[in-house]
């Protein structure tokens, strides 16, 4: 039954864009609500959404202490953005749905999230790691993107991943992605810290 986990997700998702073509629109005299929903290739665009495999994730630091975390819970919501069109009043409502994983630490407290995001801007993949946070655009992960730097192979404590992006993080840290693996390792460059993931 597990490797059904994510179908409720993505039969809402096919639902919706069946049903509404990917925008749903309700309106009233002064009011209009507009509703965008991650299209399957958007989902697609983070591992954490698409796979059985990542329901339990491991990281270890310098230390060789191991975090292992466990996916508690999936959710979507909207975010909400607005705008009022002068003279006539009328406002409307743009909501942009997000999926979002929870995961616990088997041992302590320790948490993953991660959000796949879309607004008017476009769309955004944010994770937050233990003490760590960040977000970054799927899109970035191209090797062709700038300005980030792009490794062919990327070798990490007896661990070789492939087409990985290195993005800046919160204050000062370095993290290090591909689109397969999602978060492969978080440096923290202050005190050469680091969380490696332990590679499935």
């Amino acid at each position: 039954m597990k490797k059904f986990h994510n179908l409720p997700i993505l039969i809402l998702i096919t639902i919706n864009l069946l049903v509404f073509g990917g925008c749903e629109k309700h309106s009233d005299p002064k009011n209009v609500y507009k509703y965008y929903y991650l299209t399957p290739s958007q989902v697609a665009q983070s591992p954490y959404f698409t796979s059985n495999k990542y329901d339990t994730l491991s990281f270890f630091n310098t230390l060789r202490d191991t975090f292992t975390f466990a996916k508690i819970k999936t959710d979507t919501a909207f975010i909400k953005e607005s705008s009022t069109e002068m003279g006539s009043e009328v406002t409307t409502y743009y909501n942009y749905q997000y999926l979002h994983n929870t995961y616990q630490t088997l041992k302590g407290d320790g948490k993953f999230e991660v959000w796949h995001k879309t607004n008017s801007v476009g769309s955004f993949i944010e994770v937050k790691l233990l003490n760590y946070k960040f977000e970054y655009d799927p899109k970035t992960i191209d090797k062709n993107s700038r300005p980030y730097t792009f490794y062919d192979k990327f070798d990490i404590r007896g661990q070789s991943f492939i087409n990985v992006k290195r993005f800046n993080g919160v204050g000062g840290s370095l993290v290090f992605i591909n689109v397969v693996d999602g978060i492969l390792t978080v440096i923290a460059n202050q005190n050469s810290d680091s969380l490696i993931i332990s590679k499935k």
